[in-house]
């Protein structure tokens, strides 16, 4: 279980929101660079970030920030933005650097563009965001309910030659009840993708949950406030999840 943690970046500064939320913020950090850099020391092997500035109507407004960090460290960094058009995402792969993105609204609203992205800078740097509430996907930084189900959007990316998702319950990730562990398994096994499971893991149960469900394609998490409020000390989370891959491949029938 691969553990990516993430970099909230709200007034420039780290900050994690519950569910993006204006108000809801907590402060980590004035540096996100340095955040970034402190992750890399723990031995992340992926970074996500998240721009809320962006996502709340502050287009480009924390670029240098991005382009910094993706600069100072030399793993992969994945962004969670707003990209309202192709244009938007190109801007982000080509110019800022991010190794992915993730994208959902576009790929509601624009399938065509949507398309040219992953013709034109390949399907693995492009991620799709199933973000749920109450089991229909939302849009617009989940500002606007769907009458499509997760399945349903992630059957969709599927067919555009996408390979993983994001899932983000917002219900559950507001009311910190833990990942939906069988929906996920069934939602995997139904569409065939790769599934990073958002900031629904709140401690080491939650976890081992997701890596024991027997369900490969279930294969990473992103962790946010959990790691900055010290409920996951990040060597331990890492040993854990080091742990639980390596007793789950050798317990495996040859």
């Amino acid at each position: 279980m691969l553990i990516i943690p993430s970099i909230p970046i709200q007034n420039r500064r780290c900050a994690c929101q519950v569910c993006g939320e204006k108000g809801t913020e907590e402060f980590y950090s004035r540096n996100p660079v340095e955040v970034a850099k402190l992750w890399r020391t723990e031995n992340a092997k992926v970074l996500h970030i998240v721009d809320h500035d962006a996502l709340q109507g502050c287009t480009f407004c924390n670029d240098d920030i991005i382009r910094e960090i993706v600069q100072a460290i030399d793993i992969p960094v994945q962004l969670a933005s707003w990209f309202g058009s192709y244009d938007d995402a190109r801007h982000a792969l080509a110019e800022l650097g991010v190794y992915r993105i993730l994208i959902g609204t576009l790929a509601y609203e624009d399938p065509p563009a949507f398309q040219k992205l992953i013709t034109d800078f390949g399907h693995h740097r492009i991620i799709g965001a199933v973000d749920v509430m109450d089991e229909f996907v939302v849009i617009e930084g989940g500002t606007m309910a769907t009458a499509r189900t997760a399945q349903e959007q992630m059957e969709m990316f599927a067919d555009l030659g996408i390979l993983r998702v994001v899932y983000s319950d917002l219900r559950r990730i507001s009311e910190q009840k833990g990942p939906p562990v069988e929906d996920l398994r069934e939602l995997a096994r139904a569409t065939g993708l790769c599934i990073t499971v958002n900031n629904t893991v709140r401690n080491y149960l939650d976890l081992k949950a997701l890596q024991e469900c027997d369900e490969q394609r279930i294969d990473s998490v992103i962790l946010g406030k959990v790691l900055y409020d010290n409920v996951f000390p990040c060597q331990k989370i890492w040993r854990l999840s080091e742990k639980l891959w390596f007793t789950r491949c050798t317990s495996q029938p040859k």
